[in-house]
């Protein structure tokens, strides 16, 4: 039997990251290991939204997830099951993806088992100054551990170097066209981001159906016109935004919703109970005012490539937008990062970083609604990602061989 690549994904951002490696891999006839996918149940409608999108089919699956699970029981019940997941599966190595707590966790489990782990999406740190909530604590334990480094550009490989510029781990870094050359206890290479080619695949999927969702009656009991379509996205899952944390984006919207009829405002869910249960009980529902569940990923780029302004505390939806030239309010300097700001500056795109104030948010957006909107991206040509992440797992297995 050959040895095991595992997976272990459990968010949306993680498997539209993944998917597309994971199916490279497997459709290679002669790899020199079987690749598994293990999910957990840190979120579950969009994972699956997302994994059905990239046609991953998991493996096995981990229940973790309660209604109001906190913060911490969150990641200690993560961390317990990903040594349970581990010890059953015996892997070769280790693929975590991300800061998600189950990235963390599939990281710490595996280095206390002592199988190599891969870290995909490495080095993408918030910006100086800030300690995002969890995701710094996350990155902060994560980034000695793994054996492997797939970093979406150069300066998320350039913050790796400088986070590891303290600690006992010498690093290497290889082309992965190349093979890792030399001695090192690391290596790490710039791949891209694989989720670029789910963004890609989405905005050009015009053969889907429109969303059942958003053609639903408005709440007048009107339908959505063609004029209707250009809407302000709100999309926020932060751990500092979670109930009442809420209050100001929703007293923002809903007296800007109030101020321009004629614009049309969506609040889509993320479906933790503390984000979607604040948003019903804050957010009023007037005729251009709504709240949304999670839509189908491709249906969600349709929305973003033509909303006037995307409103997130998101990175993923971020770079989404930025990708798609969309106008851009992002909440919460703590939501910077890095490479996010070069990519901004690369691509021409401004965006604006405003704290989740009610008289900001309203500030903000009146702004951007005055200024000329831009075009909708039509098409968007994603850079072969999944290829070179493939290319970079095959030389490292080739060359450290985790099986020893």
């Amino acid at each position: 039997m050959r040895p095991i690549l595992l997976f272990v994904i459990g968010t949306r951002s993680e498997a539209l990251a993944s998917g597309p490696v994971i199916q490279r891999l497997r459709a290679l006839p002669d790899a020199p290991f079987q690749v598994r996918v293990a999910t957990t149940g840190q979120e579950d409608t969009e994972l699956a939204q997302a994994l059905m999108v990239t046609g991953v089919v998991p493996d096995t699956r981990v229940e973790v997830k309660q209604p109001h699970l906190a913060d911490a029981n969150l990641n200690a019940a993560l961390l317990d099951q990903a040594e349970r997941l581990l010890r059953h599966q015996l892997p070769a190595a280790v693929v975590a993806v991300g800061s998600s707590a189950t990235a963390w966790a599939a990281g710490l489990a595996a280095w206390f088992k002592g199988f190599p782990l891969i870290h995909l999406r490495a080095g993408v740190f918030a910006k100086p100054g800030s300690r995002p909530m969890p995701d710094w604590m996350h990155r902060a334990a994560l980034t000695p551990l793994p054996a492997l480094h797939l970093c979406p550009d150069e300066t998320a490989l350039e913050a790796l170097r400088k986070r590891l510029g303290d600690q006992p781990v010498s690093l290497g870094v290889f082309d992965p066209e190349g093979k890792p050359r030399g001695e090192a206890d690391a290596w790490a290479c710039v791949v891209g981001d694989p989720a670029d080619e789910v963004l890609a695949a989405s905005l050009a999927s015009e053969s889907e159906p429109p969303d059942p969702v958003l053609s639903m009656p408005l709440p007048n009991g009107s339908v959505p016109s063609e004029s209707d379509l250009r809407r302000v996205i709100a999309f926020l899952s932060r751990r500092e935004h979670h109930a009442n944390g809420l209050r100001p984006l929703c007293e923002a919207l809903d007296a800007l919703s109030q101020r321009h009829p004629a614009r049309h405002f969506v609040a889509v869910h993320s479906l933790q109970s503390h984000i979607c249960d604040a948003l019903v009980a804050l957010l009023p529902r007037r005729t251009n005012l709504r709240d949304v569940s999670p839509l189908p990923h491709p249906a969600f780029i349709r929305e973003v490539a033509r909303s006037p302004l995307v409103i997130t505390d998101s990175v993923g939806l971020a770079r989404e937008a930025i990708l798609l030239r969309r106008p851009l309010i992002l909440v919460g300097a703590y939501s910077e990062t890095e490479s996010l700001a070069v990519l901004a500056e690369e691509a021409r795109v401004s965006y604006r970083v405003i704290e989740m104030d009610q008289a900001a948010i309203e500030s903000a957006v009146e702004e951007i609604l005055g200024e000329e909107p831009a075009e909708p991206v039509q098409v968007f040509a994603a850079s072969p990602a999944s290829e070179r992440a493939a290319q970079a797992i095959l030389a490292w297995w080739g060359i450290v061989n985790p099986l020893g």
